[in-house]
């Protein structure tokens, strides 16, 4: 699908149009736009309806996000990120594995869409993970109760050259259609 294979439907031409942006302007993130990605969040599907997903946000200025710049590769993109969301589940919310984990990527997927149909540009950072239990000593929660699921960092683009190469539909497809 291209960006303007359905001209008329903004869910598909968010879809095609949303890129990983990895350089953000120093504009703050309004709160209202940040309160619409976390509304997205919070609407993604869960088994069973569990809605185990929490989710802590944190703005520019806030001394998490340096300690957690410091806890991945990918730090000069955290420390230039105007608005971040650790995303968790609640290990009291929880009731299968497997499925949790795809509810964390659902709500991540919304609110990454969510934050480009406002304009801004987003990344999900997963290789954080590998640091899970500092980063949850570095928010002040307890890895009894959470699981750390990754890290969205959010602002305005300021990174135009961010085009992925996308491979063919065929690619993907196991019995053509």
């Amino acid at each position: 699908m291209t960006k303007n294979t359905y001209p008329d439907n903004p869910v598909l031409q968010a879809i095609a149009g949303r890129r990983s942006i990895r350089q953000y302007t120093a504009d703050a993130v309004r709160r209202e736009d940040a309160l619409a990605i976390l509304e997205a969040g919070r609407l993604a599907p869960s088994g069973k309806n569990s809605q185990p997903c929490r989710f802590l946000p944190i703005y520019a200025g806030e001394p998490e996000r340096e300690e957690l710049a410091k806890l991945t590769a990918h730090g000069k993109i955290v420390r230039n990120a105007q608005f971040l969301i650790a995303v968790l589940l609640d290990k009291t919310a929880t009731y299968d594995a497997v499925k949790d984990c795809q509810a964390a990527g659902a709500a991540m997927q919304n609110m990454l869409l969510a934050a480009h149909s406002l304009g801004l540009g987003g990344l999900w950072i997963g290789q954080i993970l590998a640091q899970e239990a500092a980063v949850l000593n570095v928010l002040n929660l307890s890895p009894e109760r959470f699981q750390l699921m990754g890290l969205l960092t959010f602002g305005r683009p300021d990174d135009q050259s961010a085009r992925a190469h996308r491979q063919p539909l065929s690619t993907f497809l196991l019995k053509s259609i």
